[in-house]
C-alpha cells in the first residue's frame, strides 16, 4: 500500500499511536514481542537448543526502534535487532540485526501495515554474523515481496573474522570505577569496559557503554535509540578456565571494544576496521583465565579507621 499523505507519514515517525493505527498499524508489545516503529513492526524469534528443547525469545524494548531478546536467562542476552527509518534517503526500513548464540533460530519480522514478512533462518551449530540490510523487503511506498526467506547460512555472507588483541598490563590492575555512561563495570565490578568509534567522516568519539545487568550490556555511538554493539562477559571458569566474552555489533564504521579484568590486568581488544560490517564474535578462549576467587581479608573493627594492627588474617 502507498502511504495516504505526508503528514500522516510524519505523525508516525514522531510516534503518534493514532496516526499509526490510521494506516492500519497493530502490533501489540508483549514479553516475546517487540514494536518497533511506532506500532508498524512486530518482532519475534523462536528458538531451539542442542537437545531439541524449544522456545520463544523474550523481548526487551530498548528504544522505539531497537530491542533485543533473551532465550534461556534473563541475564543472558541472545540477539538484538534495531529498524532504522530511513524513507528520505533510500526510500527503505532498514533491518540490522545479530545473534550471540548458535541455536536454531528463526527471527520474524512483519510490517503491521502491508502483511509484508522478513524471516531470517538459522541452522542449528551455525554462528550468524546477522546482517545490516539495507535493501529489506519493507519499503517506503509499501511495495515490494510479500515474504522474505533468507538462511543465514546460505543466503548471507560468511562471518567476518574479528580482530583481537590480548595483553597484560599490571598498570590496570585496580578498582574499576564507572565514568558517566564511558566505562562501565561487570561480573561484580571486575572488568571495565569501554569503547570508541570513528566514521566515515573522520568524527571520533567515545562509546556510550549502557549495563543491561551484571554480565551484559550495550554500546551506542551517535542517538541514545540507536544501538550498535551487544556484548556479555560470561563467568565459564566451571567449564574452561576462561570468561568468555561474546559480542555483537550493528555498524560497519571503525569501533574498538575494550575490555579490562581488573584484578589482573588482562586488556582484551577487539577492533573494528572503517567500512566493515562489525563480526560478530563468540570467544570463550580469552585470555581472561583468573578464575581463582581473590584473598579472603578478615579485620577488626579498628581495621577501617586505619590501625593495621587490627588486621586478623588472610585466606587464600
Amino acid at each position: 500500500m502507498a502511504w495516504p499523505n505526508s503528514t500522516l507519514l510524519e505523525r508516525c515517525r514522531q510516534g503518534d499511536d493514532l496516526a499509526w493505527e490510521a494506516l492500519g498499524a497493530d502490533c501489540v508489545p508483549d514479553a516475546t514481542t517487540l514494536c518497533l516503529q511506532g506500532r508498524k513492526f512486530a518482532v519475534q524469534i523462536d528458538w531451539q537448543k542442542f537437545d531439541t528443547t524449544a522456545g520463544h525469545g523474550h523481548a526487551t524494548p530498548l528504544s522505539s526502534e531497537s530491542g533485543d531478546f533473551w532465550f534461556f536467562d534473563a541475564g543472558n542476552n541472545e540477539a538484538i535487532i534495531k529498524i532504522i527509518d530511513a524513507c528520505s534517503f533510500n526510500g527503505n526500513y532498514w533491518v540490522f540485526w545479530d545473534a550471540l548464540s548458535n541455536v536454531k533460530m528463526d527471527l520474524t519480522i512483519r510490517d503491521t501495515v502491508t502483511n509484508q514478512i522478513l524471516v531470517y533462518h538459522n541452522d542449528l551449530g551455525f554462528s550468524p554474523n546477522g546482517e545490516l540490510n539495507t535493501s529489506s523487503v519493507f519499503r517506503c511506498d509499501g511495495t515490494g515481496p510479500a515474504a522474505t526467506h533468507i538462511n543465514t547460512r546460505t543466503d548471507l555472507p560468511a562471518p567476518g573474522v574479528p580482530q583481537l588483541q590480548k595483553y597484560d598490563d599490571p598498570s590496570q590492575i585496580g578498582a574499576c570505577v564507572a565514568q558517566g555512561d564511558g566505562t562501565a563495570c561487570f561480573q561484580s565490578g571486575r572488568f571495565r569496559v569501554s569503547g570508541t568509534w570513528r566514521d566515515f567522516t573522520e568524527h571520533t568519539g567515545p562509546a556510550h557503554v549502557i549495563p543491561k545487568n551484571d554480565q551484559s550490556g550495550y554500546l551506542w555511538f551517535f542517538n541514545a535509540a540507536n544501538f550498535e554493539g551487544l556484548f556479555k562477559i560470561i563467568d565459564g571458569c566451571g567449564f574452561n578456565g576462561h570468561y568468555w566474552v561474546f559480542n555483537a555489533g550493528l555498524t560497519n564504521v571503525e569501533a574498538t571494544l575494550e575490555i579490562v579484568d581488573t584484578r589482573t590486568g588482562d586488556v582484551y581488544i577487539q577492533r573494528n576496521n572503517l567500512g566493515v560490517d562489525y563480526p560478530t564474535n563468540l570467544d570463550i578462549s580469552t585470555n581472561f583465565t583468573g578464575c581463582t576467587a581473590p584473598p579472603v581479608v578478615l579485620f577488626k573493627d579498628g581495621f577501617a579507621s586505619g590501625n593495621t594492627s587490627a588486621w586478623s588474617s588472610v585466606v587464600p
